[in-house]
């Protein structure tokens, strides 16, 4: 065998190597790929996964926001509706009293206008008795006149 079938064997053993260690490389940079990819897919679901539970948390912290507020909210439009109604019953209150005071003052004047009224009629009857008592003091002076013959100069 000479040197050409060595030589022809090396060669030969050369190109069956380098064919081999293409292969392993390419199996080898599949299998790193492969894994890169895994790693990345985890990395990513991983990212997913925390982002979810990020949203989660900051979702539930604006629910509580939301929540205490309308809670604070809510006693805040109780007290206002609390003060509103202790001013609607003392606004009450004042009306009572005003209306009762209304009613006595006209139940003074109603009483004043009886009063004058009949007050009216006394000094009306009294005035129509002095007419009277005046009238026969005139009828018993003209009479006495009469009968003494005397008028009331002599």
């Amino acid at each position: 065998m000479g040197n050409f079938t060595v030589i022809a064997l090396a060669l030969v053993a050369l190109a069956i190597g380098a064919l081999a260690g293409v292969l392993i490389q390419r199996n080898v940079t599949s299998k790193r790929i492969g894994e890169a990819n895994d790693l990345a897919r985890r990395i990513v679901d991983e990212a997913r996964k925390e982002g979810q539970a990020q949203k989660k948390e900051i979702l539930l912290q604006g629910q509580n926001e939301v929540f205490s507020q309308k809670h604070a909210l809510e006693a805040e439009y109780k007290e206002q509706e609390r003060v509103l109604k202790n001013r609607e019953k003392k606004l009450q209150d004042i009306t009572d009293r005003m209306e009762e005071k209304m009613e006595r003052i006209t139940q003074k004047e109603h009483d004043i206008l009886s009063q004058e009224k009949e007050q009216n009629q006394r000094e009306r009857l009294i005035a129509e008795k002095e007419s009277l008592l005046e009238a026969k003091l005139d009828e018993q002076e003209r009479r006495l006149q009469e009968v003494s013959g005397l008028t009331a100069e002599e």
